[in-house]
């Protein structure tokens, strides 16, 4: 484990993985930044395990970083371009290509899950206040709650409905790998089509190199507090950015309850002292209607705590450590697959059914940042026992 700032002894941390002898590495990064300095020291060291999966950090600007390094590293996904889902918007099919479309016509590049994982949070409100006429918070927390597998949230990265504590029921991550500069569909096999052939073992690592009709009336106000700098400002932008595609596209299609709907997204800095004090005041100045989740476990927990106070339903795109959910609060709802502790299980359950029995890892090197998310994950791969301050929670 390395500290979650500050950390720079990657050469260090690679060698003891290759002198573990470990076949299969876990890498749980918490930045794109530690994501390639992780495959660097990898590559330096000349430590060629069988298989690497590395947690976030892992889109496109990982290949931007490591190049052709990233050929064969695999990542849980909760979104894929190959998915074809089908969502709603303004009571019409709106499906995961014509997602992908509208996004690379509004920013000139392709989508991401960064994007995509916002823009069905969006989704999901926008079907919820339509369904229920109101943005009344405890009529829309009970209309989310009430979901089931008949009638769902329908978004363009599955359908979802919660248990009792809003964790998502019957959502399952996918699987992708970096193939030769593309980032593939590999697993579940036979679900939907576009999935390729995982590549097993993964290729050596190449030479380590130096380095519609106006809406009208008062809008409908929605706040999002999101880390635009900082640690985490990479996918922080990115879920902004699709948060506000989905906005644009709702108010071009009329807006919700024919008002607009207006879009106010602050910089907390990844900082949890700011989120804290944004909220507040996304609440209690700015008078918001609604209220859209951040990116991370870390900024997601206390940024909760408020929302529930004040009885706002706070839909949450990426904030999976399990004990956000073990308080037993009421307006809280996860859009994505599951909680942090299930994750790695993703990785071990791809090789379980995919990889010869006699080519398997028989030994697993699980390295992780001292971070909110990634120690989540790592609790989940090590014992299955999650410590959410107050009991321990088993897991399944």
């Amino acid at each position: 484990m390395w500290p979650e700032e500050g950390f720079a002894d990657w050469i260090t941390l690679a060698n003891s993985m290759k002198a573990s002898g470990a076949e299969f590495v876990v890498g749980l990064t918490a930045s794109p930044d530690e994501a390639v300095l992780l495959t660097r020291a990898m590559q330096t060291v000349d430590y060629n395990p069988k298989g690497v999966y590395l947690s976030q950090g892992t889109q496109i600007e990982y290949y931007e970083g490591v190049g052709e390094a990233a050929n064969g590293v695999m990542i849980h996904a909760a979104w894929h371009s190959a998915v074809p889902w089908e969502g709603l918007l303004a009571d019409e099919v709106y499906g995961n290509q014509d997602f992908q479309a509208d996004f690379e016509a509004a920013f000139g590049r392709a989508a991401d899950e960064d994007e995509a994982i916002p823009f069905a949070l969006c989704q999901g409100m926008e079907q919820a206040v339509r369904a229920t006429g109101t943005t009344d918070n405890t009529v829309l927390r009970d209309w989310f709650a009430a979901r089931t597998a008949d009638d769902p949230v329908k978004t363009i990265i599955g359908d979802r409905y919660w248990d009792e504590t809003g964790l998502p029921i019957d959502a399952n991550f996918v699987m992708t790998q970096w193939q030769d500069g593309e980032l593939e569909f590999v697993y579940p096999v036979g679900e939907f089509p576009g999935t390729v052939d995982v590549v097993w073992p993964k290729p050596a690592w190449p030479a380590a190199e130096e380095a519609a009709a106006e809406p009208i009336g008062e809008p409908i106000k929605i706040g999002a507090s999101m880390p635009l700098t900082g640690g985490f400002a990479i996918p922080g932008q990115k879920h902004a950015d699709g948060y506000e595609l989905c906005v644009d596209k709702i108010n071009e299609k009329g807006g919700l309850l024919g008002r607009p709907v207006e879009l106010i997204i602050t910089d907390n800095q990844s900082d949890v002292d700011t989120i804290l004090a944004q909220t507040e005041r996304l609440i209690n100045v700015d008078k918001v209607d609604l209220i859209f989740g951040t990116f991370s476990s870390k900024l997601t927990f206390p940024q909760t705590s408020i929302t529930e106070q004040a009885q706002m339903v706070n839909p949450i795109p990426s904030g999976a450590a399990v004990k956000i959910y073990a308080r037993g609060f009421d307006y809280i709802f996860y859009f994505q697959q599951l909680a942090a502790e299930y994750v790695g299980r993703s990785p071990i359950n791809l090789i379980n059914d995919l990889v010869d029995a006699a080519d398997a890892p028989t030994s697993v090197a699980v390295v992780y940042a001292d971070d909110f998310f990634a120690g989540s994950i790592a609790n989940g791969l090590l014992g299955g026992e999650v410590d959410t301050g107050e009991e321990v929670v088993q897991l399944p």
